[in-house]
């Protein structure tokens, strides 16, 4: 799925004026950053190979490593009786994978694409307290986002190099520790998927290569209470 730059900047510029908003009437602001890891992650292959005439179908797993930083509001609002913390989250991730080409499944397969996949990723999160005693907290959470594929792919024939912008969503839960009186862990656990890029083989004179990715997360990070 495609979006255009003017789409993307107005996803950015809703996402910091909704947080900015909250600065009058929240109680606390958060800030958080950390390292995140996809370990099993599912790199979904689609896309059609014209140059060889096969297809480019294929569903591989390799780990997805990486960083991220969010900014939220603390219960900004209340749905019902639950309090709503709206973040607003950057993640910045790498992976390589290994997947089919020449002559495509079911084989025996010849040739492989070696796939490289850079990502920046955007989203708006809501997250609400489950469960909390002392200096613990469990929360709940969704997302919704728009994340950047920057992919470099090549069997050796043919090859691409191109970026796309796709949608981006999440459930997740994350755990918190309170280390001091404006500071702590916070520990997630979150399952994401995205939807598909398509990668031009050789400017499209070669067909075309797809690629989403999915798989369960795990977060480890420091969060400032403000």
């Amino acid at each position: 799925m495609r979006l255009s730059k003017s789409l993307l900047s107005a996803l950015v510029l809703s996402v910091a004026i909704g947080v900015s908003l909250n600065e009058a009437n929240a109680t606390e602001r958060q800030f958080s950053f950390g390292l995140i890891s996809t370990p099993d992650a599912s790199h979904d292959i689609g896309g059609f190979n014209s140059n060889g005439g096969f297809s480019n179908v294929d569903d591989r797993n390799a780990s997805v490593n990486g960083l991220y930083i969010a900014y939220g509001a603390k219960d900004l609002f209340r749905l019902g009786t639950l309090p709503i913390t709206v973040e607003a989250e950057i993640a910045v991730t790498n992976s390589d994978v290994v997947t089919n080409s020449f002559p495509g499944a079911p084989g025996p397969v010849l040739f492989f694409y070696n796939t490289h996949i850079n990502s920046q990723r955007l989203a708006a999160n809501l997250w609400t307290p489950i469960w909390s005693q002392s200096d613990w907290m469990l929360e709940g959470g969704t997302g919704l986002g728009v994340q950047a594929l920057n992919i470099r792919v090549s069997d050796g024939v043919v090859t691409g190099n191109s970026s796309d912008y796709v949608l981006y969503g999440m459930l997740g839960l994350r755990m918190s520790k309170e280390i001091t009186e404006s500071s702590g862990l916070e520990l997630g656990l979150r399952y994401s998927d995205t939807g598909t890029a398509n990668i031009p083989l050789d400017g499209g004179a070669s067909g075309n290569y797809e690629y989403s990715q999915s798989g369960l997360s795990v977060l480890l990070g420091w969060r400032l209470d403000m």
